[in-house]
């Protein structure tokens, strides 16, 4: 264990003894809320790492108390592998916070990025991404927003074969914006005078107001941890806080192959998509960047987008703040073509394609319908309000369409195991040919080996009968030796075969 400043004053030392359970061995890392430390269950002998609140956070932030524990509650709802385990949690006498958490071992994306001195190859970071989507798409199902993603924050460990496990970290900072999971407790949590999250990673919405993010704003973030992947540098920059906020706000990110043209252009695109400054333009769902991210991740990585398409959509997004300037003059010029349209203008619905209902009432397979269902979820998601549908009707055609995704990818699935399993079929088949020509083959030189000896022991049995006659017309052999030599009579019939003796 690298040597770390002493725990400060006020928190067990090493060799403590933890809730009568966890010996401290010693710190392994602070933050500016907490401090982490080493320890072993006394019993068990299990190594955790153990979570203590700052003595000093209230000082900075009055409600620290109850974002440390929620921090607790949202990662234990969480059933993810791809989130650290929560194994217990508690206050000790002197009123002091803690969590008891899975010890992991390995780096967070920051040291990994540091330690290589170069990007990370497209294919693994969009493997490690797709890992960190599926924990994030389960607490949005849950109505969770993370609001605090970054390189520190995605840890890297392995699987028990040696594969790379994506954990991401620290739910401190997340916001609840489930109405039947939450309660007064947690709205009062999201103070509109603090700036919450880590200023790189935060989106224009989050730095605006923190009491009208939704779960988009864990997508832009994890779109800054792409850039930064695959290009070894942050989209947006600068030298204080306020300029990083300014270049947030009005900075175009540059094209990464516009400086690194090996990263493949969809990932480029897709990466710009998760940036976009406009909510409404951005890539929508966790869902949808997965299914960016599959076609240039390693093939195991899909197992993460099949998980993710079982889940129940993610809570719709929260409506937008109403804006406190007033309304531009008449003759002020028209809006950027880039601006979503008026709340009055509703969207046009995508074209049915020629034959889709006929084909799928009459149980055909419409190769057309499952584009114009994504992109009729869309239309009615963008759309639904203005429409007077309800949250309901929106939902279902939500759960249809992941539905039929999902399905569609069992479809594939079954199609490549069948596919395989008849090559293999056909692969046992010619192997069984070819033994069965081998069998013939090795038959026919059993048979020629066996007229061979045949003949050999033809040849051999006639020139003992030749020695045998010999021998019986010299009187001076005895009869006894002859015996002995047990040589065939005179007069025996030959054989093929030699008898046994007994």
């Amino acid at each position: 264990m690298c040597p770390l400043p002493a725990l400060p004053e006020g928190l067990p030392k090493e060799g403590d003894i933890v809730a009568g359970k966890y010996r401290v061995e010693g710190m392994l890392g602070a933050g500016g809320m907490g401090f982490v430390v080493s320890a072993v269950h006394v019993a068990l002998r299990q190594r955790v790492a153990v979570k203590f609140l700052s003595p000093t956070a209230e000082q900075v932030l009055p409600d620290a108390g109850a974002r440390f524990l929620r921090e607790a509650r949202f990662a234990m709802a969480i059933q993810s592998e791809h989130v650290t385990r929560v194994l217990d949690v508690g206050t000790l006498d002197g009123g002091l916070l803690y969590i008891v958490m899975e010890r992991l071992s390995g780096v967070d994306l920051s040291q990994l990025l540091r330690s290589r001195g170069e990007p990370i190859p497209a294919a693994d970071a969009a493997g490690m991404i797709l890992q960190a989507c599926e924990a994030i798409a389960e607490a949005h199902s849950l109505g969770i927003v993370h609001r605090d993603l970054k390189l520190t924050n995605l840890f890297v460990t392995s699987y028990a074969d040696g594969s790379p496990l994506v954990k991401v970290l620290d739910f401190g900072l997340s916001k609840l914006i489930a109405p039947d999971l939450g309660g007064a407790l947690e709205s009062s949590l999201t103070m509109t005078s603090v700036i919450v999250g880590s200023p790189h990673y935060m989106s224009p919405e989050q730095i605006r107001s923190l009491k009208h993010v939704d779960t988009r704003t864990d997508i832009w973030a994890l779109g800054v941890i792409l850039y930064q992947l695959v290009s070894g540098r942050r989209p947006f920059r600068g030298s204080s806080l306020p300029s990083i906020c300014m270049s947030i706000a009005a900075d175009a990110p540059r094209p990464i192959r516009s400086f690194r043209p090996e990263v493949p252009a969809e990932l480029d695109q897709l990466i710009l998509r998760c940036l976009e400054k406009d909510v409404n333009r951005r890539v929508q769902t966790i869902a949808e960047l997965a299914e960016g991210l599959a076609p240039l991740a390693p093939q195991q990585a899909m197992v993460s987008l099949r998980r993710m398409l079982k889940l129940r959509p993610s809570y719709p997004a929260l409506p937008a703040p109403s804006s406190s300037r007033p309304p531009p003059p008449p003759s002020a010029a028209p809006p950027s073509s880039s601006l979503p349209p008026p709340p009055s203008v509703v969207p046009e619905p995508p074209t049915v394609p020629s034959g889709i209902w006929a084909s799928v009432l009459g149980g055909q397979e419409h190769g057309g319908f499952l584009p114009w269902l994504q992109s009729f979820d869309t239309f009615v998601r963008g759309a639904g309000a203005q429409l007077g549908l309800d949250e309901g009707h929106v939902a279902t055609v939500s759960d249809a369409r992941a539905g039929l995704e999902s399905a569609a990818l069992r479809v594939d699935d079954a199609e490549a195991i069948v596919g395989e399993a008849e090559r293999a079929v056909a692969r046992v088949d010619a192997e069984v040919v070819e033994a069965e020509r081998g069998c013939a083959r090795a038959q026919e030189a059993l048979d020629a080996a066996l007229a061979a000896r045949a003949r050999v022991l033809g040849d051999v049995l006639g020139v003992v009968e030749s020695i045998a006659e010999h021998l019986r017309r010299h009187d001076r052999i005895p009869a006894a030796i002859l015996r002995q030599m047990r040589l065939p009579p005179a007069g025996a019939p030959r054989s093929s075969e030699p008898s046994v003796a007994k």
